[in-house]
């Protein structure tokens, strides 16, 4: 069988270090004020969002679409919550249609509400799935979440650097939209946010030799 070489590939970082928010990478949605020293969504050593109630109105999503065709694509962010307690922040980490809540569209969406971590998928405004994980928060203690867009379908998360993931949904097969980061509720902190994708080589130069009852198979590696 040819053998497959799995790659990973960092294809954004950023430790929002300094004031300014990184238009390379970023677009801003805030109507308080854009750039990272006003308004809902700052930057000074680390991404801060203040949510005024509604998704998608202080968001950051990325200046790039990033496509899972070739290979899974994952986020890891740390994130820390200012009040955990129940109704008190609203933040959500997603991929991608980024109005979907109001708009239209699919998208993953890891968000806590109601003191509770959640792993959703959005269709057409409605959660067709959504899967509750065991995770607690503490206020203003930072935990790691990775949001796996899986190949084929679905999308996995992972806490804290756990190899298990804490919830999964299977459905969905979008592609080319882009990674969000927003607050609708409450102030959350967002640090050292890190996308990469991985992609495996096929093989080259391969040829099959049939013969009585089996196949001969030679490769490039």
């Amino acid at each position: 069988i040819p053998r497959v070489v799995v790659h990973a590939a960092t294809v954004l970082s950023d430790d929002f270090i300094g004031t300014t928010i990184d238009t390379t990478k970023w677009t801003e949605a805030d109507p308080g004020g854009i750039g990272g020293t006003v308004g809902n969504v700052r930057q000074n050593g680390a991404l801060t969002i203040t949510g005024t109630g509604a998704w998608g109105v202080n968001i950051l999503s990325t200046a790039n679409t990033y496509s899972r065709t070739a290979g899974n694509i994952a986020l890891d962010a740390d994130v820390t919550i200012a009040n955990c307690a129940a109704s008190a922040s609203v933040p959500g980490i997603g991929y991608g249609d980024l109005g979907v809540v109001t708009g239209g569209g699919q998208s993953y969406t890891v968000f806590y509400s109601g003191g509770k971590l959640y792993l959703s998928r959005q269709n057409a405004n409605a959660n067709e799935e959504s899967v509750m994980t065991s995770f607690t928060c503490t206020n203003n203690t930072p935990f790691h979440v990775k949001l796996v867009v899986l190949q084929n379908q679905g999308a996995a998360l992972y806490i804290n650097g756990s190899g298990t993931a804490a919830a999964t949904v299977t459905g969905g097969t979008f592609t080319n939209k882009k990674f969000f980061l927003q607050a609708t509720v409450g102030t959350t902190t967002i640090d050292t946010v890190v996308i990469t994708d991985t992609f495996a080589d096929a093989p080259t130069s391969l040829v099959a030799v049939p013969s009585s009852q089996q196949v001969s198979l030679t490769w490039s590696a």
